[in-house]
């Protein structure tokens, strides 16, 4: 069966498409992956045949408009309308490819960001499955992931929550949406329900790629939605440390990894400065993903490109990072504790989760970061024993979970009980 996932977005969107892709190939699925063309390698050196878009998912965060979309944390309002600015522009470019990349599709998994491919689907009368990050269905477990504060309403008034959320979006959106639909696909539009309102009247498969140890399926959720565990991409076959790298982490304790995935800081200047002082008052070494290379400093900061999360969480003593579902996974599975500065998005809502689990520190938002609340924030995950107990049992049950054969199991049960 040949099978198209939609995966726009950061890399944090990618690397998991990824992961499920490969699990989807182990059982004889055909799987091509459609992404952005800054991800076409990272899809290719896994062995996955890939449908690379236009536009580059760094210079559209780079952009005026995509700073005021970063700059959105918890406030769904100021989310939504950048998320109109940078996301119409990008649907325009991409949109065409992305119908290519589906027109032989026997099987089409999407994205959040690629709602779209249900729609395709339906034109085409094949099936679809969603594959999630996020929980995006209501709920009175918990609020949904925009709401300011992330306080529980309640049961009632958490559910009121998603539901607001979900109509208000869909208004926002779903003008830009279909004129895209009309004016670039020459197709009808979307469905007056909304993406996710369709979903839930059709019962199509949601799969929800992250663990359950961290958030529980609530049981007020319809029987088509699953939470399969987290899907871990593993290092590339063959891969070695740079030895740079390998000798600074051999050449003293374990150092607090500091990166912040595909986000751009208003001030990256600013921002490292802070990480800088922020490892001197914490007493810490540091690795730095994404920093300028003149910040290396021998023996206590050391600078990297891209290096697997996997492999290197594992050998440092904490993890500073945004709060992307990606980044946050891999610190848990590696069982260390975080300290998550989100940016916006589902970002804050992770951090706050990871918060209260115990492993890791009340988040702090990037753009109010300063060298004292970041430097004993990173203090508290080093030495904290209480913390770091809480976060390695957590990347004990992490690693027990099989997420993908989970998720590809839901798949097949579903496309079976199709056939009937």
């Amino acid at each position: 069966m040949r099978v198209t996932m939609i995966a726009l977005g950061t890399r944090g969107d990618v690397q998991p498409s990824i992961a499920l892709g490969l699990g989807l190939s182990t059982r004889g699925f055909d799987v091509r992956i459609t992404c952005l063309e800054n991800y076409q390698g990272l899809v290719e050196r896994a062995g996955l045949a890939c449908a690379p878009l236009g536009s580059d998912v760094r210079d559209l965060l780079a952009s005026e408009e995509g700073q005021a979309w970063l700059s959105g944390g918890r406030n769904g309002w100021k989310f939504l309308r950048s998320l109109l600015s940078v996301g119409e522009p990008l649907l325009d470019s991409v949109l065409p490819g992305v119908q290519a990349a589906c027109d032989d599709a026997e099987l089409i998994v999407f994205g959040s960001m690629g709602f779209i491919g249900m729609h395709l689907a339906e034109l085409r009368g094949v099936p679809a499955c969603a594959a999630l990050l996020q929980p995006f269905e209501p709920t009175g477990a918990y609020p949904s992931i925009f709401t300011p504060g992330g306080r529980s309403l309640g049961r009632r008034g958490n559910r009121i929550t998603h539901r607001a959320v979900e109509r208000v979006s869909w208004r926002v959106m779903r003008p830009a949406v279909n004129r895209l639909c009309r004016d670039r696909l020459g197709i009808d539009p979307m469905h007056r329900l909304g993406p996710l309102g369709r979903m839930r009247r059709t019962g199509l498969p949601v799969l929800h790629g992250y663990s359950p140890a961290v958030l529980p399926r609530p049981h007020d959720w319809p029987a088509n939605a699953h939470v399969t565990g987290y899907w871990f991409l593993e290092p590339e076959r063959g891969w070695a440390p740079p030895a740079a790298l390998a000798a600074f982490l051999d050449d003293g304790p374990p150092p607090v990894y500091v990166g912040f995935g595909s986000m751009i800081p208003g001030d990256p200047e600013a921002t490292w400065a802070i990480v800088l002082a922020a490892l001197e008052r914490a007493g810490v070494r540091g690795v730095l993903a994404g920093a300028p290379p003149e910040l290396a400093d021998p023996g206590r900061v050391h600078v990297v490109a891209d290096v697997p999360h996997a492999w290197l969480f594992e050998r440092v003593a904490a993890v500073v990072h945004h709060g992307g579902t990606g980044t946050l996974a891999a610190g848990l599975r590696a069982g260390v504790p975080a300290v998550t500065c989100p940016f916006f998005s589902d970002q804050p809502f992770w951090g706050d989760r990871l918060h209260r689990l115990g492993a890791g520190t009340r988040p702090l938002p990037a753009r109010v970061l300063s060298p004292e609340t970041l430097g004993d924030a990173i203090a508290t995950a080093v030495r904290d024993p209480g913390m770091r107990a809480r976060a390695a049992r957590l990347g004990e049950r992490i690693r027990a979970e099989d997420g993908v054969g989970i998720a590809v199991k839901r798949v097949e049960q579903w496309l079976d009980r199709a056939r009937l």
